[in-house]
């Protein structure tokens, strides 16, 4: 009987064969678990209340990703309203990134349907109506009649994704021009009274995750408006602390970032893209740099104004349509 023999290099070489199979079959395994069809997607759907302009078309160039964040499917008192809206929009022609946040009060009307409602409310509507792939078509098609640019792709975070990953990455670091109290929100009696303080002084700040939570949520004391702010600037410093440690390359780390995605992230984006879009700011490290942002709102220079209906409070385009909105949106991106 023959012995086969490996010498070292073989040994190796098997060794990575194994891993990267691993890796490939945990990815896969993460992305069958976080990914959703959205069935129909040709179809275009109807907005019985027609307030909103035709589906932009679909540029080429342009990867337009919507990130909405709620507290979960299950949570009571609305654990379905996405309170966060955010797009990332990058021009691979000009190399220009954009982060546009749109106001959950936003009112609008809601797609095949005779009601108007929130923005926030979206994807609740499609999600009770179809289950996630409806939710994220309803939110994605919305989004893009309002901006005018062509929603791509859509990834749904509960905020307990966003503590976790934090944690994983070891904090985040963020400078506060001023101290951060919200007095008004947190530890609060049953009566909604004797709150305690949430206080962060100003200066150079590392946040682990349960902070950064009370810190991206808090808006009792400050608006909708300040807690977009505040989520865009620690959208960037993940990113930052993500690219700056190489994070994703050690596979450790990457399988635990993996796991959180698995059990907090419901999206319709697959792999392929993934690693296109990767590839793309690998390569165009400007892409990142040259980055603008706006938080739509309703002060002096903002395109929106509030006013209550029903005792609700709602936004409103001052345009008297989302014109003015669209062409901010454009000229961010292109």
């Amino acid at each position: 009987m023959k012995k086969i023999l490996f010498n070292s290099g073989s040994f190796i070489f098997l060794i990575f064969i194994f891993f990267f199979a691993f890796i490939f079959l945990k990815t896969s395994f993460t992305l069958s678990k976080i990914t959703t069809d959205i069935k129909d997607e040709s179809t275009e759907l109807v907005y019985l209340l027609p307030e909103l302009d035709d589906l932009p078309e679909k540029t080429n160039n342009q990867f337009n990703f919507l990130l909405l964040g709620q507290r979960g499917e299950g949570e009571p008192f609305g654990g379905l309203l996405t309170d966060t809206i955010m797009l990332v929009s990058i021009n691979q022609v000009t190399n220009k990134t954009a982060l546009i946040s749109l106001p959950r009060d936003l009112y609008i009307p809601l797609p095949d349907s005779l009601k108007r409602d929130k923005i926030n409310a979206v994807y609740a509507s499609g999600y009770e109506k179809g289950g996630i792939g409806l939710g994220l078509k309803y939110i994605k098609d919305t989004v893009s009649r309002i901006t005018g640019l062509y929603i791509d792709n859509v990834a749904v975070v509960n905020f307990e994704a966003f503590e976790e990953i934090i944690n994983a990455i070891g904090g985040i670091d963020v400078y506060l021009k001023e101290d951060f109290i919200e007095d008004k929100q947190w530890w609060c009696d049953e009566s909604g009274n004797n709150c305690r303080e949430f206080f962060l002084p100003k200066g150079n700040k590392h946040l682990d995750g349960e902070t950064v939570l009370f810190y991206i949520r808090s808006r009792f004391s400050s608006s909708d408006f300040d807690r977009a702010r505040r989520q865009q600037e620690v959208l960037l410093a993940i990113k930052q602390k993500v690219f700056s440690l190489g994070f994703v390359s050690n596979p450790l780390n990457f399988f635990e970032i993996l796991d959180i995605l698995g059990n907090n992230v419901r999206t319709d984006i697959g792999i392929n893209k993934i690693k296109d879009t990767i590839s793309y700011v690998k390569n165009n490290p400007a892409s990142l740099e040259n980055l603008q942002s706006v938080v739509f709102d309703d002060g002096p220079d903002g395109l929106l104004y509030s006013r209550y209906l029903n005792n609700q409070y709602i936004l409103l385009p001052k345009a008297g349509n989302f014109s003015e909105i669209q062409k901010k949106c454009q000229a961010l991106t292109n």
